[in-house]
């Protein structure tokens, strides 16, 4: 029984499994059915690219970077782009047919208003636009983002210095004032053309008191002074001038100051004077403080005073001394001397007589001798007797001076160190670097550098040198070493006579006294260009003592020194020769400029004397030699620190028609070119500069050694415009 319920109740859930398969089998195949009789859903196709959309996807993908603009003139974006010399496709949609609707697609890349003019892409992928991309200039990120380096914020597109043509008169370069001018209540003393050099100083010429010093009286004729051995330059009046001051000509109070000479203005109390001062109140004080104001805008060192009334003996003439400041009593006239000068120009009679006469009656102070004609003998018995000369720009010429007149030794602009390009202020042509940027002939006295030594460029000697105008380096001279090598054999084997035949020879040029500290790192740089293969042209350092002296040559053609110090490669009787650490040939002019580090127990508290130029034959057979010294700088290294841009120049701004900045203490000149395309213009060592065509410029610094302080890019910019009165006319 048992058996038989099992077996029915095993049957039942059979049958019921059964069911309930063929119902999920019927579920399924109705559900496939009617999912099988449903339409297909449609297939949804991606809508093609307007013919715009297509345009810029391949546009802003043609390379690394792609900046769309809507202005044919570039925009502040495109400009910095520009400046910083960025690889940038641009894409001028004013050139292009359907610029409304590449316009629509760029503005929905992402943060453009109608407004925006310039849209940057990167690798494909949308930067910015206008506002956005001038926010990133701002604050940095669009440099770190593009790898470049932009201008500094302070040199802004949007805040540029415009200076309008013709808008203002430039500084008044008068070098004659009467009383009548400077009682003018219009006169103002900043309205003179200013001087920008201080006096440098020179320990030897101011050493002794009571040595025979030089006054060279201003020409406009000369150009060219023995100025190591001067100590004094005088604007002189004219013959038959009635004017109370006599100033000197812009440019020659820094080109004195440079060398150490200083500058006197004249003031002349004529006839004329006395009238116009007798109709007005005798108020000395403000005539001195008048004075005062010019000699501080033209840094003049005194004045040379002559004729003046007793009157003003006593009360303008002790306001005229300072501190920075000396007088010097032009007469030849002996009662009338005051006794508050600093030193007595005598233009009588210069009998030797006369002379003793002065010299005792006026034993502490110098006393100036003017010598119209001079005579050697005479010059001489003046010169060891304590006296000094007075002399016209012209006599300055003879060779006499620099060869009687000791040289008063280095000129200290610097603070242990010297660099200078031997320019003389003129020239036919202006080089930088060894390149020509302009071909007009030229004259600026205040671009005369550091001179050489009188007697270099005046006596005849193995090796002479001269200021040539044909070549330069920087500016428009340099300084040529001539001469000839040639000592006869004296031996007879091959080899002495071979070393006998490599004869040198040796000049000194420039007077120095630089001195280093042990392990103190010394630099020094110069340019050359060699007209004869077989001569080598060197650097020679003289010590202290005139018993050693430091060789500089070419570097060593095996391989480049693995420190950064100059190798030592040889030594001699007298010292010890260094290869340059570097040494740079620039392919379109021929200029070589070499560069040495020199340091560690080499200087022992060593003093450099003077550099000089040696000349050595390389050649078995006499040899002319014909080299330009272009340019050198001696000093600790680094010869130029590194400076920002923003504080190289500082209130860069319009004045009237010129433009003014204050340079900083390393600037020494200023290149000026004009942006597009890159056009040298000026050099300046002036604050001011006056433009003459509109345009947009730059102001690239030059540093005391000779190289460019800030890259292109970073330089400061400046807009030139038409005055809008002169162009509606």
């Amino acid at each position: 029984m048992e058996d038989a319920a099992l077996d029915a109740t095993t049957s039942a859930m059979d049958a019921w499994i059964a069911v309930i398969v063929a119902l999920l089998i019927g579920t399924i195949s109705l559900v496939w059915y009617v999912l099988a009789q449903r339409p297909p859903p449609p297939v949804e196709e991606p809508v093609p690219p307007t013919k715009f959309e297509t345009f810029v996807r391949t546009q802003s993908g043609a390379a690394p970077r792609v900046l769309f603009s809507t202005a044919a003139e570039p925009a502040t974006i495109r400009s910095l782009l520009n400046r910083a010399s960025v690889d940038v496709l641009h894409v001028d949609l004013t050139r292009i047919a359907g610029k409304t609707g590449i316009l629509a697609v760029l503005r929905t890349c992402g943060d453009a208003t109608d407004d925006c003019t310039e849209f940057l892409f990167e690798n494909g992928h949308y930067i910015g636009s206008s506002q956005l991309l001038e926010a990133m200039y701002r604050s940095g990120e669009l440099a770190k983002r593009l790898h470049v380096a932009l201008p500094p914020r302070a040199d802004d597109e949007l805040r540029l210095p415009t200076v309008t043509l013709g808008a203002a008169a430039e500084p008044c370069v008068t070098t004659q004032l009467s009383m009548a001018q400077l009682r003018d209540a219009d006169f103002n003393a900043n309205a003179l053309a200013p001087s920008t050099k201080s006096l440098a100083s020179r320990p030897h010429g101011q050493s002794s008191a009571n040595r025979s010093q030089l006054l060279v009286s201003l020409s406009p004729t000369v150009t060219e002074y023995p100025w190591d051995v001067m100590d004094v330059l005088v604007a002189r009046p004219l013959e038959t001038t009635t004017d109370l001051l006599t100033l000197p000509e812009p440019g020659w109070v820094d080109a004195a100051h440079t060398n150490g000479v200083a500058v006197l203005g004249t003031l002349t109390w004529s006839a004329a004077t006395d009238a116009t001062w007798a109709t007005i109140d005798e108020d000395w004080t403000a005539l001195a403080s008048l004075l005062l104001a010019i000699a501080q805008r033209l840094k003049l060192d005194g004045w040379v005073v002559s004729g003046m009334p007793p009157n003003a003996m006593v009360g303008l003439l002790p306001l005229l001394r300072h501190s920075t400041s000396r007088v010097l009593w032009r007469t030849a006239e002996t009662p009338s001397v005051p006794s508050v000068v600093d030193g007595l120009v005598w233009v009588g009679d210069s009998s030797p007589k006369t002379v003793l006469s002065l010299k005792k009656a006026f034993p502490d102070i110098p006393l100036f001798v003017h010598m119209s004609e001079h005579v050697d003998l005479q010059a001489r018995s003046l010169r060891f007797a304590g006296v000094s000369i007075s002399i016209d720009a012209t006599a300055s010429q003879d060779a006499f001076w620099p060869s009687t007149w000791r040289s008063l030794g280095p000129v200290h602009a610097r603070r242990n160190a010297i660099a200078t390009s031997f320019d003389v202020g003129h020239g036919g042509h202006l080089s930088l670097h060894g390149e020509i940027v302009s071909t007009a002939p030229w004259a600026d006295p205040s671009r005369i550098d550091l001179q050489p030594k009188s007697i270099a460029t005046k006596m005849k000697g193995t090796l002479t040198a001269a200021l040539s105008t044909h070549v330069a380096y920087l500016g428009g001279t340099s300084l040529l070493i001539e001469g000839g090598l040639l000592r006869p054999p004296t031996t007879h084997t091959l080899t002495q006579m071979r070393r006998a035949l490599k004869s040198n020879a040796m000049l000194d040029i420039l007077p120095t006294d630089i001195q280093f500290t042990p392990r103190k790192l010394l630099s020094v740089r110069y340019s050359f260009l060699n007209w004869t293969p077989n001569v080598a042209l060197n650097l020679v350092l003289w010590i202290a003592g005139r018993q050693e002296h430091l060789m500089l040559r070419s570097p060593q053609a095996s391989s480049t020194p693995k420190k950064r110090l100059s190798p030592l490669v040889g030594r001699s009787a007298l010292g010890t020769v260094y290869a340059a650490s570097t040494e740079t040939t620039h392919a379109t002019s021929g200029w070589v400029t070499r560069t040495y580090y020199l340091g560690g127990q080499l200087w022992d508290g060593k003093t450099i004397v003077a550099i000089g130029v040696a000349a050595i034959n390389l050649y078995d057979a006499a040899q002319p030699v014909s080299a330009h010294l272009g340019h050198l700088a001696l000093g600790p290294d680094p010869l130029e620190d590194d400076i920002d841009a923003v504080a190289c120049y500082t209130n860069v701004h319009a004045s009237g028609s010129q433009l003014a900045f204050t340079p900083s203490a390393a600037v020494a000149s200023t290149a000026i070119y004009r942006e597009t395309p890159l056009t040298f213009v000026a050099q300046t060592r002036q604050s001011v500069w006056s433009p003459t065509a509109p345009g947009r410029y730059v102001l690239r610094p030059l540093g005391w050694a000779g190289a460019f302080l800030l890259p292109l890019p970073s330089c400061p910019r400046f807009v030139v415009q038409e005055d809008p009165c002169t162009t509606s006319l």
